[in-house]
């Protein structure tokens, strides 16, 4: 094989890889521009309900104040994962159903 005569097929991939990850990373770049500008204006808190207004004082008071509330992914700061609540046991636990779902119109995954 004579390898002196131009790129070598390992680098011809290597740069079309590169170029093809350019351009996908410049067109993502540009839709979630497109959705940024689509977006509604910012909503002032002054206009939510009270439930709504979650801060790090309400959360680090919710094990006590609001125990079925989980404000945060862990329910507290702990990240703890545990409920003081009692309606859901082994023998209720058959019993639960579907209560909503939210399907988000968008084209890349949730984070």
């Amino acid at each position: 094989m004579n390898r002196s005569r131009g790129i070598s097929n390992v680098a011809l991939v290597a740069v079309l890889l590169a170029l093809a990850l350019i351009v996908a990373l410049a067109l993502y770049v540009t839709s979630s521009d497109d959705e940024a500008n689509d977006a509604a204006p910012p909503v002032q808190t002054a206009d939510l309900p009270q439930m709504a207004l979650v801060d790090d004082a309400r959360v680090a008071r919710a094990a006590t104040d609001e125990p079925g509330s989980w404000l945060t992914y862990g329910q507290t700061f702990e990240e703890q994962r545990f409920s003081q609540l009692s309606q859901i046991n082994r023998e209720t636990v058959a019993g639960l159903k579907l209560a909503w779902v939210k399907h988000f119109d968008i084209r890349h995954r949730l984070q």
